[in-house]
């Protein structure tokens, strides 16, 4: 939702200063002082008019778009491995903290508060505030405890006029009145345009002809390659392994693969600890012409598993690597940080600093991208970056002599787009590799490579079926357990930062449905979280996800937030009367309620001191998170 920015939010706006070159005039100047009063009725003018027919200034206060809009949140850095993530605050909002009041969930307001979150990188559950109930202090590695401030959700300007002149777009940000509630505006990204069905089927999103029911009816909408880039969401850096959890045995996500090769490999992994993190750093050295990988697992420490890392480190002793049932390589999921707040009174009720899984990780996500840092030494040899979906390796190999890419997907011969890139000689670049929507893309730089041929590709032929589509694991191959790699035939060149990104999940949900659980497979309920994301003996469980169709008549749009499990959108609009019922007449947004597009993030929440000190500062500015909402 967005609402109106309010005066007390006029009011924080930041002073202007004055310029280090101004200087006060000596002697009074009529003509001077004239001209300055002039300059600032007319930039008022300008702003007012601005205001009431370009553009009007909104905040964010719910999660429903994060991480591409925030809400109110805290805005922390990790203190086991330093990453920086946000956390849902809302629940702090003084309405929110009334109704629980009046439910009697809570006893006073205090208890609403947030006191810990999930970091995204090393999944350690931090606490946000010394004041815990149970004494739950001795569940954190770090003491003493720092109090984490919350913040007011982003400021953002809208355009109000633009389709007035021009036709809403497939993914554009937009502010909108709630259906139900003309009072009420809300925010999210358009995903699907009049006269269409749109289908949610496995995290994707389909369109087929207004009332199209078969699946022939229905192809994949691909996301244009910069959504792709502006959509990513956060799932592994090298640059962030928590050295406290490596030095208690607590294998790193990337290894030379397979393991029994790695005296052969032409692969030498340096790993240097830089305080609270580890860092690593991939050389490839032209020893032969046979391929060498490092590969990516996703081992990710569970609350059980931090607890036993506490206790090693206090009582001594190590995880195994080998037979730890702690440490197991599990699949990819729907991970948001902002959705693993635990409030006061659920630490108190539960006694403990757990998330509720509800909200959170459930869905198996098989669109990835993978970046690289990569430092060439000589112009010789090849370099692979492999992606795997559904046990399928989707890959982009790239000669460096010549500078060629060409993009391959196991067991499709006739599949091969090629590219000339800058990739030729030596020199450092960053390389972006991505599977999203049924399309590889690569940028290198920062730029986007055009391929001779169409990157996009036909699931159906690929996967035998789409409907077929599950993880995949065997003996000889990983698969989704190990679900990106880089590979090198013949090259010398350094990598000295790897990071994997997903893309977002949409869970096929509508008000027609109701389970425990946010999912999109109701049978999921009946597993263990924790196993059936590492045992593919139950992933089979995939199969059953369903879809769920959306048909939009004229005028009509369809709306969804980017934070999928946490967003009250057109999914879940059922329909009524919205003028009796306080219910939109349906799963869609009417054309005459739109209200513009979301421009830029103008002001993030302030920074209370000196980034990087403890310099206290009010309403220093946060240029960092000043962006365009794409």
């Amino acid at each position: 939702m967005a609402k109106r920015k309010n005066q007390h939010h006029r009011a924080q706006a930041v002073p202007k200063l004055p310029s280090q070159t101004e200087r006060p005039a000596k002697t009074k100047n009529p003509q001077a002082f004239r001209e300055t009063v002039e300059s600032i009725v007319i930039a008022f003018v300008l702003a007012f008019l601005f205001r009431t027919f370009e553009a009007e200034a909104f905040v964010i206060p719910t999660g429903s778009m994060a991480p591409t809009l925030m809400g109110r949140h805290k805005d922390v850095f990790c203190t086991d491995c330093g990453q920086r993530f946000q956390v849902n605050a809302s629940g702090e909002d003084k309405d929110t903290v009334l109704a629980l009041l009046q439910n009697r969930q809570i006893r006073s307001s205090g208890e609403a508060k947030c006191v810990a979150g999930k970091c995204p990188e090393c999944r350690y559950n931090m606490p946000m505030q010394p004041n815990l109930p149970h004494d739950l202090r001795q569940d954190s590695l770090t003491q003493p405890i720092e109090k984490q401030a919350s913040y007011n959700g982003d400021r953002i300007l809208v355009n109000k006029y633009i389709y007035a002149f021009s036709e809403p777009e497939r993914w554009d940000v937009v502010v909108f009145k709630y259906p139900g509630n003309g009072q009420m505006n809300y925010i999210k990204r358009l995903v699907g345009l009049p006269e269409e069905t749109l289908r949610i089927y496995q995290g994707d999103l389909l369109i087929g002809p207004e009332n199209a029911t078969r699946d022939a009816e229905f192809v994949i909408e691909h996301k244009p390659p910069e959504k792709v880039q502006a959509m990513r969401q956060f799932v592994h850096s090298t640059n962030d392994d928590p050295a406290v959890l490596y030095d208690l045995g607590w294998p790193l996500r990337w290894s030379i693969w397979p393991e029994e090769e790695a005296q052969s490999s032409a692969w030498n992994i340096e790993r240097e600890a830089d305080g609270e993190t580890v860092r690593q750093r991939f050389i490839a050295n032209p020893t032969n012409t046979k391929t060498s990988w490092i590969r990516y697992q996703h081992f990710v420490p569970t609350y059980a598993a931090w607890q036993r890392a506490l206790d090693l480190q206090r009582n001594g002793g190590k995880f195994s690597a080998t037979n730890d049932p702690d440490v197991r390589p599990q699949l990819i999921t729907d991970f948001n940080s902002y959705n693993t707040t635990v409030h006061y009174w659920e630490a108190r009720n539960n006694n403990s600093l757990q998330p509720n899984p509800r909200h959170f990780d459930y869905h198996w996500v098989g669109d990835l991208l993978i970046e690289a840092n990569v430092d060439i030494k000589a112009p010789q040899g090849e370099l692979i970056l492999d992606l795997v979906e559904a046990g399928q390796h989707f890959s982009c190999q790239i000669d460096l002599s010549s500078g060629i890419a060409t993009l391959a997907i196991e067991g499709q011969a006739d599949f091969s787009p090629q590219a000339s890139t800058q990739l030729k000689g030596t020199g450092k670049h960053k390389l972006l590799f991505a599977n999203v929507d049924d399309q590889l893309l690569l940028w290198i730089d920062q730029k986007l490579v055009q391929f001779d041929a169409s990157s996009q590709y036909d699931a159906d032929a690929v996967f035998g079926n789409r409907r077929e589509m599950r993880p995949q694991t065997s003996a000889n191959d990983p698969g989704d357990l190990a679900p990106a790699g880089v590979g090198v035939v013949d090259a010398d060149l350094e990598i000295t930062h790897l990071e994997l990104s997903r893309d977002i999940y949409y869970i096929a949900s509508s008000h027609r449905y109701s389970s425990a659980q946010v999912t999109d497979a109701p049978e999921m309920e009946s597993y263990n979280r924790s196993q059936y994301l590492h045992d593919p003996s139950t992933w089979d469980v995939f199969l059953k996800r369903r879809s769920v169709d959306f048909p939009l008549g004229k005028d009509q749009f369809f709306v969804m937030g980017d934070n999928s499990s946490e967003s009250l959108d057109a999914r879940l609009w059922r329909g009524g009367n919205a003028r009796n019922s306080g219910h939109p007449g349906g799963s869609y947004l009417e054309r005459r309620l739109l209200i513009g597009k979301a421009l830029c993030v103008y002001w993030p929440h302030s920074w209370n001191r000196i980034p990087g000190t403890r310099i206290p500062f009010p309403l220093f500015p946060n240029f960092r998170d000043m962006r365009l909402v794409r």
